[in-house]
């Protein structure tokens, strides 16, 4: 009875350990699996009514922690989140290779938008990488915009420690943004006469010269970088996140520079290199074109005394005389006139084109005279000239030339010329080679382009009258041409043809849409290119984004 009562307290025990649920088997040794394999030995009948079978262990061992799931575009989750087309680039900036991010410069440069300088400041201030720091150097600088001034001016303290390719690009980004306090930097560093930087120095003062007025004190400025206006200021369009990061630390002041207080000043500094330093052949026509970019008429003497000279080499000559031109100081003028009658057609031709900001009956004969020239040059620069002066005495012989010349860079500076001096004879002649069908698409368009700078509002129903011709006959380079020149006009009349160009255009027509919307201001319109900032337009998507965020639409 005593046995008995102990073999069921046993089953008992059993039973309740084989119902319970199966513990976590990362706590079970391969022994406690195996022992819920094996056969009981013992033989009561009631065991076998409560063994879990085999398979179900499996079920309980671990599997590696899935990856997140990646929600497709079609998935149907509507609360699947892509990341847009900005949000990439923002990523591709901070995160990128120097090859990513170079790519995307370029992207940038083709849209012309500045929804991601921020990001790029921020880049450029805390990177030596040389690839980079050109690809934003370049990009800003191509559109005159602020901002990295102080990170050039470190580039050219601490050029010991940058690549070339970086101090190269601060200064050329210098130059074009016109940065005046940079000036006793530049100057200290052609001091130096380092070859590598010799070029880029003379052509940066040249273009900072240009835009110096008189009495500025660049020393002055030069001690404190400006304070980076803000985006919003300059009209740009920036990234959500504005915050400027902190400045890097700003390079020493110059100390061993004069103080150079109007253009005539770093005139004259570029002037002394020239005679004192023996720069060498290139850097002295570099220096010459600089003279020419800062516009003081403290550079004619020298100037004018190469100009002069038969024995100086004739690219020399010619780069002084296209200076002068630029100058447009009296000055120079007897220089340029007797250039005219130089033996050298190129140096005859130059000087025939450096006429153009003169005035004056003398002035006026020359250039008529130079019609007749042999040398095609001389020809385009009369035409370059007579535009430049708005010659209407010229316009027989433009209209000779653009008919008959027999070199078509002639036709072309002749066609330009008749388009800048728009009087109506030449109107009516640039609508005569317009509208024959016979003449060459490059004639037709060029044409078309001056009638429409001219008064858009009176030829726009024309121009798109041979368009849908063109696109009739298939003439697809003059159908694309006709497109170009419409893309950018402005006229009210192209507000129908833009409707239409949403409506049933392709993807070229409407990016040429997107240019009506924008140059015109057709706000009607808005609804259409707010349809096309869908990502699933493409490069559309980011075109017509643009125009909604300049037009605030």
């Amino acid at each position: 009875m005593k046995k008995f009562f102990v073999l069921v307290l046993f089953c008992l025990f059993l039973f309740q350990m084989y119902s319970q649920e199966p513990p976590d088997a990362q706590s079970w040794g391969d022994s406690d699996l195996q022992s819920v394999t094996d056969p009981v030995s013992d033989p009561s009948p009631v065991a076998p009514a409560v063994l879990t079978p085999a398979p179900v262990v499996p079920a309980v061992v671990p599997a590696a922690s899935p990856a997140p799931a990646v929600v497709k575009a079609d998935s149907g989750d509507a609360n699947a989140v892509l990341p847009t087309e900005d949000a990439k680039r923002l990523e591709t900036i901070r995160y990128g290779t120097e090859t990513e991010i170079a790519t995307l410069i370029q992207t940038l440069k083709n849209e012309n938008t500045a929804t991601l300088d921020s990001e790029l400041i921020t880049v450029a201030r805390n990177t030596r990488n040389r690839n980079i720091l050109s690809g934003v150097f370049s990009f800003f600088g191509d559109r005159d915009r602020a901002g990295l001034e102080d990170r050039a001016l470190k580039a050219i303290a601490e050029r010991d420690d940058e690549a070339n390719e970086t101090v190269l690009a601060a200064l050329s980004y210098l130059g074009n943004i016109k940065f005046a306090p940079a000036v006793p930097y530049i100057q200290e560093l052609l001091d130096a006469e380092e070859q590598r930087f010799i070029s880029a120095c003379i052509k940066a003062l040249g273009l900072i010269g240009g835009s110096m007025p008189a009495g500025s004190n660049t020393i002055a400025a030069a001690k404190s970088p400006p304070e980076t206006k803000p985006e919003d200021e300059l009209g740009e369009t920036t990234a959500e996140d504005t915050s400027e990061p902190p400045l890097p630390p700003s390079p020493p002041p110059a100390r061993t520079r004069k103080e150079q207080e109007s253009a005539a000043a770093v005139a004259e500094y570029l002037i002394d290199f020239y005679n004192d330093r023996s720069p060498g052949e290139e850097n002295r026509r570099e220096i010459i074109i600089a003279l020419g970019d800062v516009k003081s008429p403290a550079g004619v003497p020298l100037l004018r005394e190469i100009a002069e000279n038969n024995d100086e080499r004739a690219v020399l000559r010619m780069s002084a005389l296209e200076a002068l031109a630029k100058i447009g100081d009296t000055g120079g003028l007897d220089a340029v006139l007797l250039s005219v009658e130089s033996a050298d057609p190129n140096v005859r031709s130059t000087a025939v084109a450096a006429l153009g900001p003169f005035a004056g009956p003398e002035i006026d004969g020359a250039i008529l005279e130079a019609f007749r020239d042999s040398y095609y040059k001389t020809r385009m620069a009369a035409a370059q000239a007579a535009r430049d002066r708005r010659l209407v005495e010229a316009v027989p012989y433009l209209r000779y030339r653009a008919e008959r010349d027999d070199v078509q860079a002639v036709k072309d500076e002749a066609i330009k010329a008749l388009g800048a001096i728009g009087n109506q004879e030449s109107l009516d002649f640039l609508s005569s080679l317009f509208t024959e069908r016979k003449n060459a698409d490059r004639i037709r368009l060029l044409s078309a382009e001056m009638l429409l700078q001219n008064n858009a509002n009176t030829y726009t129903a024309k121009v798109i009258e041979e368009l849908d011709e063109a696109k009739r006959k298939n003439q697809t380079p003059l159908y694309n041409g006709f497109l170009r020149i419409l893309g950018s006009a402005k006229t009210t009349a192209l507000e129908d043809l833009a409707r239409r160009f949403f409506s049933s255009g392709g993807v070229v027509e409407k990016s040429y849409a997107l240019d009506m919307v924008l140059n015109n201001e057709f706000r009607s319109l808005a609804e259409q290119v707010r349809e096309l900032t869908d990502e699933k337009y493409g490069s559309l998507s980011r075109k017509s984004r643009v125009v909604v965020e300049k037009l605030g639409l």
